[in-house]
Order: structure tokens, then sequence, then C-alpha cells
């Protein structure tokens, strides 16, 4: 196998790597929010009422960062919530790790070198 060939297929299986990371972390956020919601609605409320999409603000933002980032959830006492709340936080980091590679790889093969 030529390294060109091998270097496009390292190339194609890190994209896909990144997309289906970045898919699973918004699954697992959007379950993390969604219980959140509905059995802990006082606590959803004081982080300022979190959605994966629309009505959110930088501040929420940060603060359901910082909730995730202390372990806040953990006092609720709901494996569940916790559950979703460790795989997001995992995801992200994998997400954030494998960013950088991605964007380096999108701008090889846009400049011709893969």
């Amino acid at each position: 196998m030529m390294i060109n060939e091998l270097s496009s297929i390292i190339s194609l299986i890190s994209i896909f790597l990144f997309w289906m990371i970045l898919i699973v972390h918004l699954t697992v956020y959007y379950r993390f929010l969604k219980r959140l919601e509905l059995v802990h609605p006082s606590e959803w409320r004081q982080l300022g009422k979190p959605s994966l999409i629309y009505g959110n603000s930088i501040r929420n933002n940060l603060t359901v960062l910082k909730y995730l980032r202390s372990k806040d959830y953990e006092l609720l006492n709901d494996s569940q919530l916790s559950k979703f709340a460790n795989l997001s936080k995992f995801s992200a980091l994998i997400g954030i790790f494998l960013f950088p590679i991605y964007l380096c790889l999108i701008l090889a093969i846009i400049m011709g070198f893969i």
C-alpha cells in the first residue's frame, strides 16, 4: 500500500472518529440535560434552564460546565444522571483532543497534501 493511500485512510478514519465522538457527546449531553429537567427540575432551573441548542447564554453554559466539573450532580444520588454527566465529560475531553487533529487533516486535504 502506498504511503499516500495509507495517510488518506488514516485521515478518513480520524475525521470519522471526530464526528462520531461529537454525535455521542451531543446525545449524552442532551440526555443529561433532559434527565436533569425531568427528574430534578429545581436543579435544572438553578442552572438557568440549559438546553442543547436554544435559549442558552454564555453564563448558563459556564454554570453547567462548572456544575459538571465540580461533580455537584453526585449530590442528587441519581445514578443515571451521574452516568450521563461522566460520559458527557469523557466524550468532551476526547473531542477536545481530536479537534486539532481534525482541523489539521481538513487543512491538509484542502491544501492537497493528502
